[in-house]
């Protein structure tokens, strides 16, 4: 039998009875000097990252997160036994305290905008005048455009594209900084993502993160969807990963 590993706080965090993690086993705490990790029992020495396991997990992080200050443990992390578990805490306590401290009132929340259009490349072309030069350069007189003509529409395309992600990016900071006490740029899935951000909040000023969103909102039409999903642990500012 394993221990399941969900995350570390230094709070008195008091868990529901009903409190069922993954594997529909009950989650505990076990308890050191100053730091406690919340655990549950596991049956193997992998946990598969089913829809089913990661929902229990992070439905067990959203509610202690809701109003203790978390570590959050990186999804699967097994300790052989209590001992075990101890040591970690007992080992890393300093450095976990700090990270503890650091976070202390905050939530993650993540930020996207994306281009929900017909074509973010007709878009461009659109409103950026040395792109639709390009096109028209390359399809002058109905003619096919070479291979070059294409690699160079191609990369102009992309220059605007990153260029249109640095100004999205310094805006978004700009009006949300008054909000939010730390930011991260995330990866982007595809071209139609222009801005995606972690972005860590103090519980107390959430209300204010709304507001300057919906100000940030209403720089863009109705070819863009703006996303704010949260709140979260802070997975991307205080990933647990001991060892």
């Amino acid at each position: 039998m394993s221990l399941f590993l969900y995350g570390i706080t230094a709070q008195a965090v008091e868990l529901s009875e009903l409190m069922i993690g993954v594997s529909d086993a009950p989650v505990r705490r076990i308890e050191s000097a100053h730091l406690l990790m919340l655990v549950s029992d596991y049956d193997g020495l992998e946990v598969s990252p089913r829809r089913k396991n990661l929902s229990a997990f992070q439905r067990v992080l959203n509610e202690v997160s809701a109003s203790n200050d978390m570590l959050p443990a990186a999804f699967g992390m097994l300790a052989q036994d209590e001992e075990e578990v101890q040591s970690l805490l007992d080992r890393h306590a300093q450095a976990l305290v700090a990270e503890l401290a650091r976070i202390k009132g905050a939530v993650e929340y993540s930020l996207r905008l994306r281009f929900v259009g017909e074509n973010l490349f007709a878009d461009f072309i659109e409103r950026f005048a040395d792109l639709r030069a390009l096109r028209d350069r390359a399809f002058a007189g109905g003619k096919a455009p070479t291979q070059d003509q294409r690699i160079d529409l191609g990369q102009g395309f992309e220059r605007l594209l990153q260029t249109e992600r640095g100004n999205i990016l310094a805006t978004a900071v700009k009006m949300l900084t008054p909000s939010m006490r730390e930011w991260m740029e995330l990866s982007f899935d595809n071209e139609t993502l222009l801005l995606s951000l972690a972005v860590l909040v103090d519980r107390s000023k959430q209300s204010a993160l709304d507001s300057a969103v919906e100000q940030f909102a209403k720089e863009f039409n109705d070819d863009w969807l703006l996303e704010l999903l949260g709140p979260w642990p802070p997975y991307s500012f205080a990933e647990l990963r001991l060892s």
